[in-house]
């Protein structure tokens, strides 16, 4: 079961404003996966592009490693995911990755469908969003997450992992992600602009997307080249989210 626009938009619904951002971020990044075919298990892609994304947002986030295991609804466990977070020589990550958002102490995954024991369930194809125990990072015991027909235990690692992101594979890849994240911050915003999702989202401390919601108010939506684009209300560029300055104290969602 993969994610859809519908999905997108009845999970926004019942979002509460503080988490509406991270759900429209993920999902749309997830939707966009499926209509491309892409692997729901590129845990770095979709960490690294969402990371960028929700600092246009003015939202400071974090990569991570944890370690994971699911249990079913009739208390069958998987094995241990992620326990030694590591580079293959073939350029590919082995471990898993989650985002975590130390300013509303919550964290995020959207790729834990990539594991055969998470159910095929509606339920189940969502981002999984969730408090860290730690209150501003994940910790390093293993704690629960409950859905409604499975169980995921994650447990983070000790230390500063950032420079697993550091690596070539990713260097390689990083005007792609760059492209991927400007598209995703435009496209998830043309999303949250209209009504009644902006009034909800005002009631959100996100000053920024409060910002761009006064700037863009009123600006058409298109795709040219390739890119996700607004045309501004006052200059009549087309623009990106990415293209528009911070406001004076409006602080920026760089990763932590």
């Amino acid at each position: 079961m993969r994610m859809g626009l519908d999905d997108v938009l009845t999970g926004l619904a019942s979002a509460p404003p503080l988490l509406a951002p991270i759900f429209a971020l993920l999902s749309t990044w997830m939707w966009n996966a499926a209509e491309d075919c892409s692997p729901a298990g590129a845990c770095v892609d979709a960490g690294i592009i969402s990371t960028n994304a929700l600092a246009q947002f003015g939202i400071r986030s974090r990569l991570e490693p944890v370690q994971v295991a699911i249990h079913g609804a009739r208390g069958q466990t998987s094995s241990l995911y992620g326990a030694n977070p590591r580079w293959n020589p073939d350029g590919t990550f082995n471990g898993h990755a989650v985002v975590t958002l130390p300013s509303i102490g919550r964290f995020a995954d959207a790729t834990i469908q990539q594991f055969k024991e998470v159910p095929r369930s509606r339920l189940a194809h969502l981002p999984l969003i969730a408090p860290m125990p730690a209150g501003d990072h994940l910790g390093t015991e293993p704690f629960p997450v409950l859905r409604t027909d499975h169980m995921v235990v994650y447990q983070g690692f000790p230390g500063d992992h950032q420079h697993l992101w550091r690596h070539p594979a990713i260097q390689a890849l990083w005007p792609e992600y760059e492209y991927a994240a400007a598209n995703l911050a435009a496209n998830v915003f043309d999303i949250l602009r209209r009504e009644p999702l902006a009034a909800r989202l005002r009631q959100a401390p996100y000053p920024r997307l409060h910002q761009l919601l006064g700037e863009l108010e009123g600006a058409k939506s298109l795709v040219q080249d390739g890119r996700y684009m607004f045309r501004h209300p006052a200059t009549a560029r087309l623009v990106q989210v990415a293209d528009i300055p911070f406001r004076s104290g409006v602080s920026e969602g760089k990763s932590a």
